[in-house]
């Protein structure tokens, strides 16, 4: 339940620091409060509406957008001051007083709000982020996967998706301890984000499993980087065991390409996931390719999951 609920936090989140509506509510809150600082002879402040325009506009643009809202704030509700007859003389010390203290204020607000936004975005970093090895987290992997096999629908672009299993991992962590078996995942990441393009994207599925999306590859070029990596990753863990053969693991790949034909990213996966099966069952450390024609029908269960990233 606790999961649930932090879920839907952090997509919360997400919604709200994608939206428009922020940016847009404030500019015309700053607009009209504005208006009605020059133009209204009342003696009624609009502080406050001033202070909560500054925060959305913090709020949707940072401190790019926290500079303009505070300067305009400050010179239309000195200016409304001035106008209403407030200070009597230009020359008078509140002027200066009031003007400092609401430098203060806007300053206190745009920092807090500041804050906030840099905490909401560490947390949605934390949600998506495998804490072992610094890769994408299952849930982060899916929603960029999701969009990016969306965008190759629409333009109709390739897109290679590989699935990767370290072999052995189990023997590694009886014979030696789950710090040992950590050691392995963690080089087995560290690799791949040493080989990987920068528009490329490398995620930990589970306990063994890794995951790695090919931006604008085909499934030629696909599986000549997937035995690239299985080999890379075969000599940096050859070198941890340092010639104990009973503390060496290795890894099988399953290679899938995008077809506009597939119902969902989560078809994607299941192909890979199906030509990672059958690499292991020809013997493990090698590389398993899906038939291009082949099609996975996924139980309901999966399609909620599709549904739910």
């Amino acid at each position: 339940m606790a999961y649930r609920r932090n879920d839907r936090l952090v997509n919360y989140y997400k919604k709200l620091a994608r939206s428009p509506w922020p940016g847009a509510v404030g500019c015309t809150l700053l607009l009209a409060v504005t208006i009605c600082d020059l133009l209204v002879e009342s003696r009624f402040s609009f502080t406050s509406l001033h202070v909560l325009a500054i925060i959305l506009g913090t709020y949707a643009w940072g401190l790019r957008g926290f500079a303009p809202f505070a300067l305009i704030s400050l010179l239309a509700t000195l200016l409304h001051n001035q106008i209403t007859g407030r200070y009597p003389t230009a020359a008078d010390s509140s002027v200066a007083w009031n003007g400092i203290s609401l430098v203060a204020l806007y300053l206190i607000v745009g920092g807090a709000v500041l804050v906030m936004r840099d905490a909401q975005r560490m947390i949605e970093q934390l949600a998506a982020t495998d804490w072992l090895t610094g890769l994408a987290n299952r849930r982060g992997f899916a929603d960029r996967l999701a969009q990016e096999t969306e965008r190759c629908r629409r333009f109709n672009q390739p897109l290679t998706l590989l699935m990767l299993d370290v072999d052995n991992l189990k023997l590694v962590n009886d014979r030696y301890g789950h710090v040992a078996g950590d050691m392995v995942i963690a080089l087995t990441a560290r690799t791949l984000q040493e080989r990987l393009r920068a528009t490329d994207l490398a995620g930990r599925y589970g306990g063994d499993e890794f995951i790695v999306m090919l931006a604008n590859t085909d499934i030629a070029g696909g599986q000549v980087l997937a035995d690239t990596l299985r080999q890379a990753i075969d000599a940096a863990l050859a070198e941890y065991a340092a010639g104990d053969e009973h503390k060496l693991a290795t890894v099988s790949i399953g290679l899938a390409g995008w077809r506009p034909e597939l119902v969902s990213s989560i078809e994607l996966i299941a192909q890979a996931d199906r030509a990672l099966y059958l690499a292991k069952r020809a013997g493990k450390n090698r590389v398993g390719v899906a038939a291009q024609s082949a099609s996975i029908h996924l139980p309901v269960v999966a399609e909620q999951v599709a549904t739910y990233h």
